[in-house]
């Protein structure tokens, strides 16, 4: 990989990075990870670095690193969609179809230094109807998996709301989702 990264007539594909992304973090060579992902962004994709990347969900899910996954589900289309109330054009849109059990579908890798977090958004459900609701949950995956933290839960029908997340991220957490 890092002879391939060096020339410019052979140069990294997306597939190639991805795999070097995942044996990095196999690995535990968090940072190593991170900065290679960065070194893939677009410009476009730069842009909307943050503590969380694509938070506004302007830009279609991802598909590796530390952007948005969505793992492909029979019944439940994972999204960005455009739509009126929220900060920018876009928004994150989950339509599912009978879905029973737990979702956990779509994540994202984080790479946060130890400390408190506050994860606020805007939410409005359409005929959510579930046992246990739609919630965000905060994890740490290395060295072992912890919840840091869940959202409230979101059920029925509702107009554009806030919530927020309070979490803190402790010092042996070296990785998160």
């Amino acid at each position: 990989y890092g002879l391939s990264a060096l020339t410019a007539r052979t140069p990294v594909t997306p597939e190639e990075r991805q795999a070097y992304i995942q044996r990095l973090l196999k690995e535990g060579m968090i940072t190593e990870a991170y900065l290679t992902w960065v070194h893939g962004l677009s410009p476009p994709e730069r842009e909307q670095m943050g503590l969380l990347h694509n938070g506004g969900f302007e830009l279609p899910l991802g598909t590796a690193g530390f952007d948005w996954r969505s793992i492909p589900h029979r019944q439940v289309v994972a999204r960005t969609a455009t739509t009126f109330g929220v900060g920018g054009e876009r928004a994150l849109q989950l339509v599912f179809r009978n879905q029973e059990g737990p979702f956990h579908h779509l994540r994202q890798s984080l790479y946060l230094e130890p400390g408190t977090y506050r994860l606020t958004g805007k939410v409005r459900s359409e005929s959510l109807a579930s046992p246990g609701g739609l919630r965000w949950t905060l994890r740490c995956l290395q060295p072992r998996e912890a919840v840091l933290g869940e959202s409230e839960r979101f059920l029925g029908s509702e107009k554009w709301r806030g919530f927020r997340l309070d979490f803190a991220v402790p010092a042996d957490c070296r990785l998160q989702e």
